[in-house]
């Protein structure tokens, strides 16, 4: 025999005890030997094999020679054939070999368990097992329901996963939808492919399936493809829903919602704007397993909303999913409401997005009649109502048109006088040729010349020139010819040169000089000049300006419109030449165009330009609400029954309880708020509270009434305060929690306030009825609520307190418990909680009846003597005539019987059984559903052992001593006492006495007695009934009655009373049983005294036995407020007067129902039988000012006296004086100012004002409706100014108030400071206007000539406004200005004159030699004092001076023999007595010199240059060039390059002004304009600059205008005149 062993992977045999190698082991995978070992079965390839699901697996199972047939097992279970596997057996080698083949589908568990056995030599032997692990995919869910939007996932489990991975395909209806990688799952311990689909919609839907490819590798040898099975996918959701819709405001609209069905409970969701919205309840099944829900919008609101649906899907188990939402927006409009076709015309519309625009367009023949007109229509609504002015009128053909033409020619001065009468000669005949060339068959009208007159400016143009006009009129051609041939007409002289001379040959009117012959117009002197060689021609180029103005006239009852004769339509009239509409209530039928006709009676018309008389009907004026607005707007007016939009007033509401709606016209849109005043938010016990219902309408309303709970409380009639209605309901009482609201009432309307919530603060007990037995645990809790958090809670049992404590609430729910431990009869009675709120009051709860039941007498154990009986008693109170009392024997039912009696007030039912032998007795009562037993063992003793006296129950009052024996058989014994269950070691042996020397309570007495031998023995038990008082009169506070209370206990009562402390019975109540053996008796009392209670008793003996209680004192003390009055909007002081024997510990003040608890501020003024105690109240306004309590607490036990409410009358100003501006147009302005104030006969009202710098009149004071009077002070104002007037009312003792102040300004009225009422002509008119502002918005106007101008704002303030206006003054002008604050218009007008030259004129010619006379004309309004001249410095007196003309003085200077030394500026002068003098200039300069002008701050040393050369200025000292090299070119008698400025280099460095006096070269100050000293001033301020002009005197000229004219002499001995530009200078003083 051998051993195979393993050792080091070789196997060895043990032969003979030698190790040697086994030859059998290399076959066989044991060892490397050769050698086959005996009786073996071996399968391979083993352990393990891995293949791909499908694929085919070949084992081989090899057993020793001498085998049988070779058996297989896959997973435990012997091979059946099958198509999958096959087995084949040989004999090979000696061996015995099966080959099992089989193909690897997935099995449950995920691979095979194989194996393979054989019997050799009758031994069955079995090889190891083959796992072969089927690599497979399986999809780890099953059909899916998926929610559109809401992802899914879906799994495939790699089987097998952890020898090989494969690569994975999801595929959808058999194509590929997605790779996918594989990983580990650490929750199912499995490697997965997950596919998820993260928005699923329809298109999802479908069958999936994965697919696993494995590839070849070593583990598998050939890989593999599996797919795993199917998994349908359904999404359900939405299917489908109404698309994106625009929708016309208030249409009927609908959309609807499809969802997939899925047989389960299914719903349809809707939302707008993400806001969810109610179903709407009616959903049908449609083909396909759909739902669809219908659900109709709301159109009323314009703008783009967006609804959405989702499915909602409850399975059976409730839980619920929701599909993802799909939304349609929907945009609802408003459609522009649809413009009328005009006659004659039609609208052009344009929409862009949401836009309208539409634009009129009136037909050939037809004019608009208000312009261009274009609308504009936005959401629903035109920018401008549509009116019937918005049309077209028809056109007729006008009666004639006349086109008239200006034309102006712009010459040289210097040819205006020569060429005039020659150019105006000729011009008619230019006129006739100008119509003579026009093409066309048109015979044209035209007037000769209109004017003729040439003009030096025309329009206020300062060329000079000729101006012509000319008119063409034609009445029987059209518009369009007429204009055509005017044009060409009009092109025609603009276009074609004009050449007088010519002209004028050809019609021979020139003589044979040259000379005009009888010139038919001219306005100017007859020229000397030769005119032989001059040219008199006017080239187009000269043309300055043309304007045409076309005049048409008419026929009656037309109007011009834009150049056309239109006709007023129907609805118009004709006035001052316009078309007007016809106004509301008229008409206009086309039989008067000039008028309208009224409509009849009441009716009226809708609008204007009304048509016809179908258009008067019956109208409704729209009226505003008074607490509203009104759309249309207030007074439109509308037909009978059309309906207008109402929007109250923020609080306000209509009568149906909505601020907006759409009511007719014709009814009353009443806005109105009604306000439930005074509501407290708390409220303890049933409290009486007042209360004010306030009504603010338009409406008057009869009766309010009361409603708490839906109940009416109260009605009551309305009253008035100034503009409110109120109605005051008193004492309303609540008793619980209420909701009130107030309902005010007409025969038309009702109107209900909002609702108020009271809650009332009233503790509540648990449990609400408590019955229990004797020795027992009672518990009560009292829970209560309290607004500040913080209260004080006692228990009270009847009127007795039997526990207080203060609780700090958690939050504001308190609780505090009661509990009664070992409860005995004497503790049954009404117990109940009172809360002490702080800031409130006390309230009490509901009392809660507490019973406590059990035996009056309880059974005990006892022996008793053979032969001997004993009787004992069984009571209890009587509750139930049901009750009864069942005695039993060790525990079996021995006797029924029981006997209701009475023991003086106590109701008891009472058994007395007779026992004569030893057992367990039981006496059992039934009473209210509850069982209540004693039980008393009795024992039979020999003679020897037993108690031959018992102790005996007894009655006894407190503090009477009790005293109880016993005798006991065996006097050796020892005798023990047992006092409710405790053993006492006291008592007198001897006797065997106990004594209670000091009873307090009910007691049960027991004797014991232990034997020599140590046996124990028990007598029967005996009760000790204390007759005593439970409660005693306390002492107790009133005001008006109080009550005591005491209670006693005890059997045998028979009256129970009360007395005073004379010993007088006073009348009470006869004691009321509470319990069997409690009873309680009230004494109400209005008196203050001592009074005790007295209860008699049915003594043992048969006579009386009294008990009396303590004394209780009752003190009377009265709480009152003493204020009448309090000052509104004013701290007081509020009194509360307490008379008593004992001052009040605290003082809580109410002030309309709200209390104020304030410790703190109680201030006690002594004490000695009288108490006040005062609090100091803030700024109470009239409103707030109502009723006022006061409640004073005392020390004992809280108790506390409320004073009876004190409805305070307001003291104060109700109105104080108002701000006002006034006019001061007189030397004095008289003011009344008006305070309204409280005034009570009762109270003196001394009424003050404070006025500084104002004058008091008087004063007189008057009432104005009831306790409202008035003071009216009348004030005296001097002067403009600010003032403040305030008034005071002092009410002594109660104090003072102040109005506000009010600010009175008095203004100066508008006022024009004229800067000099006469000025130079050119010079500078100025002129300020200060405007007081009467009101902020004030209107004015300044007019200069009757033209309203604009001017510079100086300042703005609160009081005035102050414009400057200046202007070059040409003419006598008038300024006014006016001032309107909306009641008056003022006017102030003034006028400012022009003074001095008016211009100078030249006649003759200059050349050298020849002689020449300037003239100057100067205004004689004022006429000036000296006429004179300069030339250069030198002064000239006039050659001749003319005064014939009537207002012109004409001043003439003669020069002879023109030479150059008399070339230079020559000066007109006029000096006046008390005007500045008027200076005007000519130069006379060589031909081709350029004149120079003035440099400020600098000079040049020559009044002229001559062509070719320059010259630069001398600056003033402190100046200097602005650039050096500045100089100006003088060239043809043009001035080349900019003139030279002068600037400021800096300030003087000392105080003293320098002056410089220019000398002027060229004889001597050539230039010195009108032998003035120009000096220059320069003054220490920064940067300030004086020019001052002085006379030969040394007077300042306030204002200095310089007009320059030129004359420039040429070659040939001809002139020319140029006019400089004005320059004025102002002296600054």
């Amino acid at each position: 025999m051998f051993v195979p062993i393993l050792l080091f992977g070789i196997c060895y045999k043990v032969t003979g005890g030698l190790l040697l190698p086994d030859p059998l082991a290399t076959a066989y995978n044991i060892g490397t030997h050769d050698e086959t070992p005996l009786n073996h079965v071996t399968l391979t390839p083993a352990p393990t094999v891995v293949t791909v699901s499908g694929n085919t697996v070949e084992l081989t199972c090899t057993a020793s020679p001498g085998a049988g047939v070779i058996h297989w097992k896959i997973n435990g279970a012997p091979l059946k054939r099958a198509s999958a596997i096959s087995t084949s057996n040989n004999i090979v080698a000696n061996e015995v070999v099966s080959i099992l083949t089989m193909v690897t589908p997935l099995t449950p568990d995920g691979g095979y368990r194989v194996a393979c056995s054989a019997v050799i030599d009758d031994t069955v032997y079995t090889s190891t097992q083959t796992e072969i692990k089927v690599l497979s995919v399986t999809s780890s869910v099953n059909d899916i329901h998926a929610l559109m939007g809401v992802p899914v996932s879906l799994y495939c489990v790699i089987v097998n996963g952890q020898y090989s991975l494969p690569s994975v395909q999801w595929y959808k209806d058999g194509e590929v939808f997605s790779d996918s990688h594989v990983f580990f799952s650490s929750d199912d311990n499995q490697y997965v492919s997950v596919l998820t689909l993260k928005n699923p919609t329809k298109y999802h839907e479908g069958d999936y399936n994965c697919r696993a490819e494995w590839g070849e590798n070593d583990k598998l040898g050939s890989g593999g493809i599996v797919e795993s099975e199917k998994v349908n996918v359904r999404v359900l959701g939405v299917v489908s829903m109404t698309e994106n819709s625009e929708v016309e405001k208030d249409s009927p609209f609908s959309i609807h919602c499809t969802v997939d069905n899925n047989h389960e409970d299914t719903a349809i969701v809707w939302r707008r704007n993400d806001i969810e919205l109610a179903s709407s309840g009616y959903a049908v099944r449609t083909q396909g397993s759909h739902l669809t829900e219908t659900k109709t919008i709301d159109t009323s609101d314009i703008g783009k909303w967006t609804y959405s649906c989702a499915a909602r899907y409850t399975n059976r188990n409730g839980d619920v999913a929701y599909s993802s939402f799909r939304s349609s927006n929907i945009t609802i409009y408003q459609s522009c409401p649809e413009l009328s076709v005009p006659e004659g015309g039609s609208w052009e519309c344009i929409e862009k997005d949401t836009v309208t625009k539409c634009s009129l367009n009136c037909s050939k023949g037809f004019v608009p009649m208000q312009g261009n007109v274009t609308l504009t229509c936005v959401d629903g609504s035109w920018n401008v109502i549509p009116n019937k002015g918005m049309g077209c009128m028809a056109v007729t053909q006008p009666l004639s048109r006349t086109l008239t033409h200006k034309i102006l020619y712009d010459l040289p001065d210097s040819e205006v006088d020569l060429m005039g009468p020659y150019i105006i000669e000729a011009y008619p005949y230019f006129l006739e040729m100008a119509s003579r060339n026009l093409s066309g068959n048109v015979r044209l009208d035209y007037h000769s010349l209109k004017s003729a007159s040439f003009t030096r400016a025309a329009e206020n143009s300062k060329q000079s020139g000729i101006e012509f006009i000319y008119t063409l009129k034609s009445t029987s051609v059209s518009d369009a010819i007429l204009h055509e041939t005017f044009n060409e007409f009009e092109n025609f002289i603009k276009n074609t040169k004009f050449d007088a001379m010519d002209l004028l040959r050809k019609n021979n009117r020139l003589d044979s000089e040259g000379k005009l012959i009888e010139a038919r117009k001219t306005k100017t002197k007859r020229s000397s000049f030769d005119t032989s060689n001059t040219g008199f021609h006017l080239n187009p180029g000269d043309i300055t300006s043309d304007s045409t103005n076309e005049i048409i006239e008419c026929p009656e009852f037309t109007v011009n419109k834009n150049g056309y004769c239109a006709i007023c339509g129907d609805g118009w009239y004709v006035k001052d030449n316009e078309c007007e509409a016809c106004p509301i209530g008229t008409y206009q039928d086309s039989t008067e165009p000039n008028k309208c006709k009224k409509c009849p009676g009441a009716f009226s018309t809708l609008s204007t330009a009304s048509t016809s008389a179908l258009s008067c009907q019956e109208v409704c004026e729209v009226r505003k609400p008074r607490y509203g607005s009104v759309y249309p707007p207030e007074y439109t007016l509308l037909a009978a029954g059309a309906n207008v939009d109402v929007l109250c007033d923020s609080g306000f509401m209509l009568a149906n309880g909505e601020r907006q709606a759409n009511v007719p016209c014709l009814d009353k849109a009443e806005c109105f708020r009604i306000t439930l005043t005074d509501v407290p938010q708390y409220i303890i016990r049933e409290t009486p509270i007042s209360l004010m219902c306030v009504v603010e309408a338009r409406s008057t309303f009869d009766f309010c009434y009361l409603v708490r709970d839906s109940s009416v409380v109260e009605t009551v009639k309305v009253g008035f305060d100034y503009d409110r209605q109120i109605c005051e309901f008193s004492e309303t009482s609540v008793t619980d929690s209420a909701t009130l609201y107030c309902v005010a009432f007409n025969d038309d309307t009702e109107l209900a306030s909002s609702k108020s919530k009271i809650t009332l603060l009233k503790p509540t007990v648990t449990p609400s009825n408590v019955i229990s037995e004797t020795s027992a645990t009672v518990n009560l809790a009292c829970t209560a609520t309290a607004p500040s958090g913080y209260a004080m809670i006692m228990w009270w049992k009847k009127h007795q307190t039997v526990v207080s404590s203060k609780t700090l609430f958690e939050g504001e729910t308190g609780l505090k418990l009661f509990t009664i431990e070992n409860a005995q009869l004497t503790d049954s009675g009404s117990y109940s909680c009172e809360v002490k709120y702080m800031g409130v009051g006390l309230s009490q709860s509901d009392s809660v009846p507490v019973k406590i039941i059990g035996f009056i007498h309880e059974l005990s154990d006892f022996v008793i003597k053979s032969g001997q009986s004993v009787t004992v008693s069984c009571a209890f109170p009587f509750e139930e005539s049901d009750s009864f009392i069942s005695w039993y024997k060790d525990g079996e039912s021995y006797s029924d019987h029981g006997t209701a009696v009475t023991q003086g007030f106590n109701k008891i039912i009472e058994s007395k059984l007779i026992i004569r032998e030893s057992g367990v007795y039981q006496c059992s009562v039934k009473s209210n559903d509850l069982n209540f037993s004693t039980e008393a063992r009795v024992t039979m003793a020999d003679s020897d052992n037993r108690f031959l006296v018992h102790p005996e129950s007894q009655l006894s009052t407190i503090g009477s001593p009790v005293t109880f024996s016993c005798e006991f058989s065996d006097e050796s014994a020892k005798i023990s006492w047992i006092l409710n269950g405790d053993i006492r070691e006291t008592g007198e042996e001897e006797n065997h006495r106990f004594i209670l020397a000091d009873p307090t309570e009910d007691a049960i007495v027991q004797c014991f007695a232990t034997t020599s031998t140590g046996a124990t023995v028990s007598s029967m038990k005996a009760r000790v009934t204390i007759r005593r008082f439970l409660t005693h009169p306390t002492d107790t506070i009133f005001s008006e009655s109080s009550e005591l209370h005491c209670s006693v206990y005890g059997p045998g009562l028979r009256e129970l009373k009360w007395k005073n402390s004379e010993g007088i019975v006073q009348e009470s109540s006869n004691g009321e049983q509470v319990t069997p053996l409690e009873y309680h008796s009230t004494l109400t009392t209005t008196i203050p005294e001592k009074y005790h209670c007295i209860a008699t008793f049915d003594s043992e003996d048969g006579g009386d036995e009294y008990l009396e209680s303590l004394v209780g004192e009752t003190f009377l003390y009265s709480v009152s407020v003493t204020n009448e009055f309090a000052v509104m909007d004013h701290g007081f002081r509020a009194q509360c007067e307490v008379n008593g024997p004992e001052a009040p510990i605290a003082i809580a003040w109410t002030v309309n129902s709200e209390t104020l608890f304030e410790d703190d501020d109680v201030i006690f003024d002594g004490y000695q039988g009288y108490s006040e105690a005062s609090y100091y109240f803030t700024s109470l306004s009239d409103r707030e000012i109502g009723e006022l309590q006061c409640s004073a607490v005392f020390s004992n036990n809280f108790q506390h006296i409320t004073s009876p409410k004190k409805s305070l009358a307001p003291l104060g100003i109700t109105r104080g004086p108002s701000d006002m501006r006034l006019l001061k147009k007189s030397p004095s302005i008289t003011i009344e100012v008006v305070c309204q104030f409280y005034d009570y006969a009762a109270v003196e009202a001394v009424v003050s004002w404070e006025s500084e710098g104002l004058v008091q009149l008087s004063q007189e004071t008057a009432y104005v409706d009831g306790n409202i009077a008035q003071s009216i002070l009348t004030l005296l104002a001097l002067d403009t100014g600010n003032y403040d007037v305030k008034c005071f009312v002092d009410y002594g003792k109660l104090g003072s108030v102040a109005s506000e102040k009010a600010e009175i300004l008095i203004l100066q009225p508008p006022l024009l400071q004229i800067g000099s009422p006469i000025v130079g002509y050119g010079a500078i008119a100025e002129v300020t206007a200060v405007i007081p502002k009467v009101v902020d918005d004030v209107d004015f106007e300044f007019k200069i000539n009757g033209a309203i101008e604009k001017g510079e704002l100086l300042s703005s303030n609160d009081s005035y406004i102050i414009i400057q206006f200046k202007w070059p003054l040409l003419v006598n002008t008038e300024v006014s200005l006016t001032v309107s604050d909306g009641k008056e218009v003022s006017t102030e007008t003034s006028l400012i004159k022009a003074y001095g030259i008016e211009y100078l004129d030249m006649d003759g010619s200059v050349n050298d030699d020849a002689s020449v006379d300037i003239s100057c004309y100067i205004s004689k309004d004022p006429e000036p004092e000296e006429l004179f001249w300069y030339f250069n410095s030198e002064k000239l007196l006039p050659t001749s001076v003319d005064t014939s003309k009537d207002n012109t003085l004409k001043s003439t200077l003669s020069l002879q023999n023109i030479n150059p030394s008399m070339y230079g500026l020559y000066a007109c002068a006029a000096q006046y007595s008390e005007l500045p003098p008027v200076h005007e200039h000519i130069a006379i300069i060589p031909s081709g010199a350029c004149l120079l002008p003035l440099v400020p701050n600098g000079i040049f040393s020559v009044t002229y240059l001559i062509s070719g050369s320059s010259i630069s200025p001398s600056c003033s000292l402190g100046f200097t060039l602005s650039n050096e090299n500045q100089a100006v070119f003088c060239k043809d008698g043009t001035l080349v390059g900019d003139i030279p400025q002068c600037v400021f280099v800096g300030e003087q460095e000392n105080n003293t002004p320098v002056m410089v006096t220019l000398i002027i070269c060229a004889l001597v100050t050539l230039t010195c304009f009108i032998a003035v000293s120009i000096l220059w001033c320069f003054k220490t301020h920064k940067n300030a600059k004086v020019l001052k002009f002085e006379d030969e005197t040394g007077s300042p000229y306030p204002s200095v205008t310089i007009r320059t004219m030129k004359v420039d002499l040429n070659e040939e001995g001809s002139t020319t005149v140029e006019k400089s530009s004005n320059v004025q200078y102002t002296s600054h003083q």
